[in-house]
């Protein structure tokens, strides 16, 4: 809605520490509750980044390696070097007691850079499940504890699909994106894409989320704001008509005028 004329920088130091965790589970649901635990302990952390087992699939065949394919997360903790080592120590505790079918921890820095890489594979890893299709990533956000309960109600969606969704997710914000792999110009491919997508934006809604944490902002989730927002979204528009009553700045944007 404006110009950007003056930008301030704030600088954060580099932790004198980190330690990473990836730790693979036997069911989703286990592998989200185990993340709220992990922020009611109060630990150090950093990132925590979750894939499902289709993207861990999708993962081993792109990169050709041999990881459990199974619903997997990435745990930073940063701080300290005595917090770090206590942390640590409380969260594989922690994991282990969630069942973690396997827990790798990163002994040095180039270990730790390793298993962010596999993470950092993940969307070039989806998307060639289906060469040739790029498909859409979409996600919504819920606050943590709801994750469990929003994660399955999609997963069952998906399952009465064909379309593949590789899930993955910032889940220590309560963020996940899906990869909804489809062709565009195959009429029930898309259907069923929109489908997954208005089923996983009511369900968020529902559980006091937001239909958007990253994807679709200005254009894909437009037509959900007014069910979102109610009457805020009047006044939103009100005070854009204010600032631009031209509606040349972001015109169609969120909402049309």
């Amino acid at each position: 809605m404006g110009l950007i004329t003056e930008l301030t920088l704030r600088l954060a130091g580099i932790p004198e520490a980190t330690s990473t965790l990836m730790c693979s589970f036997n069911d989703i649901g286990v592998a989200t509750a185990a993340v709220m635990k992990a922020l009611q302990f109060g630990l150090c952390l950093n990132r925590i980044e979750l894939a499902d087992a289709m993207q861990m699939a999708a993962i081993n065949a792109h990169g050709g390696i041999d990881l459990l394919e199974a619903p997997t997360l990435w745990i930073e903790l940063a701080g300290s070097a005595a917090t770090v080592a206590d942390d640590a120590k409380v969260l594989r505790d922690l994991v282990r007691n969630a069942d973690a079918g396997r827990i790798e921890a990163a002994r040095n820095a180039e270990d730790a850079a390793a298993l962010w890489r596999i993470r950092h594979s993940a969307l070039y890893a989806a998307r060639a499940l289906r060469p040739g299709i790029k498909g859409i990533s979409t996600d919504v956000c819920v606050r943590v504890s709801a994750l469990p309960t929003c994660i399955e109600g999609i997963r069952s969606v998906v399952r009465t699909t064909a379309i593949q969704a590789p899930l993955m997710g910032h889940v220590g914000d309560g963020n996940f994106h899906i990869v909804l792999l489809f062709h565009p110009e195959d009429p029930t491919e898309s259907a069923e894409a929109q489908k997954i997508t208005s089923a996983m934006i009511d369900l968020t809604l529902s559980l006091g989320g937001t239909s958007t944490g990253e994807h679709g902002v200005g254009l894909g989730k437009k037509a959900y704001m007014e069910v979102e927002h109610g009457p805020a979204l009047d006044l939103m528009c009100d005070s854009k008509r204010c600032i631009g009553p031209a509606n040349i700045m972001n015109s169609g944007k969120i909402f049309d005028l």
